[in-house]
């Protein structure tokens, strides 16, 4: 089952270090990255059970580390499964809150949105997560804009991925 834990309250050290968790047979990371907005940064989880999840969360994302972590479990996957295709130069992830029983038609159509890279309905504060990536900033804007027409849809927030400096040190 995936699951998605955002990180709140990370120092950059400490997102740095949790970047650092790789995946392998013992360790079920399948992504981390650094976020803008209300979340510090998003691990991606592949676990087989509830108690695996709480384990990892609580040993080895909290660990010693003064964090708050919201946890979003996936239900029902999308199209594409989150964090499943390589990273787009501009990636964004929004949480979204629809209407009482529309979570999986929401889901559907969010998924014919230009740069949709990824969706699932969760268990968690919010409804539906969506990844959305391009090549530029206005790719991913309008995608976001796009959202705004979709019937269903209460509430959504987004999040870009921090993006890393090139070689030279000039950022995208």
């Amino acid at each position: 089952m995936d699951a998605f834990v955002l990180v709140r309250e990370a120092s950059l050290p400490i997102v740095q270090d949790l970047r650092g968790l790789v995946p392998d047979e013992s360790n079920p990371v399948r992504f981390v990255t650094p976020l803008s907005g209300r979340h510090d940064a998003l691990v991606v989880l592949e676990v087989d059970s509830l108690g695996q999840l709480q384990d990892y969360v609580l040993e080895t994302i909290h660990g010693e580390r003064q964090l708050s972590t919201e946890t979003a479990v996936s239900l029902i996957d999308g199209p594409l499964r989150i964090k499943r295709v390589p990273p787009s130069p501009v990636e964004c992830f929004v949480r979204i809150r629809v209407e009482r029983g529309r979570a999986a038609e929401v889901m559907e159509v969010v998924s014919a949105i230009p740069g949709y890279r990824g969706s699932a309905v969760v268990a968690a504060d919010f409804d539906v997560l969506l990844e959305l990536g391009g090549e530029t900033f206005e790719e991913v804007a309008g995608g976001l804009l796009q959202l705004h027409m979709v019937e269903g849809i209460v509430a959504s927030a987004a999040s870009f991925a921090a993006l890393e400096k090139t070689q030279g040190g000039d950022g995208p």
